[in-house]
């Protein structure tokens, strides 16, 4: 082949290929990437939702409704980063940060207007049930007669792509409400 043709394939390649393999869920980050995810949570914490790292991890109109939020290691760590310097607490300590990595489950949590009975993600087909579901922390009103519940599901980490693009399916008082996550979108 011509360099003429090998050079335009190369740059379709590189357009295609080189930003999905810089974001999925990352299964075993490095030292460098915990750092940078518990940097982030350090230096946002008045709004650690808002940053450009975490805002694809969110769906729907989490946190003030129907919707909720993927809580993968890293995004995980930047929260509770955040959160814990906003609670004036210490940092978390090396023991903290390592259960969040090795953990096997991923937390989703979820929120509607309406009782939430369960959480179900369909990958490819595939449907997968939460290992379990808690109540989660409720989030303020966010308006007059506003009532949001909360859930935090988690799903073994075994049964996700972390490449995927996931439906995540509430299952609610008479009927389901529906929510498109692309894990290759965030850490």
């Amino acid at each position: 082949m011509t360099a003429k043709r090998v050079i335009p394939l190369i740059i379709i390649f590189a357009m295609f290929i080189v930003p999905r393999l810089s974001y999925s869920i990352v299964l075993n980050p490095t030292d460098e990437k915990i750092e940078d995810a518990v940097n982030l949570g350090m230096g946002s914490t008045m709004n650690i939702f808002g940053t450009e790292s975490i805002k694809p991890a969110r769906f729907g109109d989490w946190p003030a409704g129907d919707g909720g939020i993927v809580e993968s290691k890293l995004i995980y760590l930047s929260i509770i980063s955040s959160m814990r310097l906003r609670a004036g607490m210490p940092d978390a300590s090396k023991d903290e940060i390592e259960a969040i990595i090795n953990s096997p489950v991923m937390p989703i949590r979820v929120s509607s207007t309406k009782k939430i009975f369960n959480v179900i993600l369909k990958q490819q087909g595939k449907s997968i049930q939460p290992a379990r579901v808690e109540q989660a922390m409720q989030m303020p009103p966010s308006g007059p007669g506003s009532n949001v519940k909360s859930l935090k599901a988690y799903f073994n980490y075994a049964d996700l792509d972390p490449m995927a693009k996931t439906e995540v399916i509430l299952i609610e008082d008479f009927g389901e409400i529906k929510f498109d996550v692309d894990f290759s979108k965030f850490d």
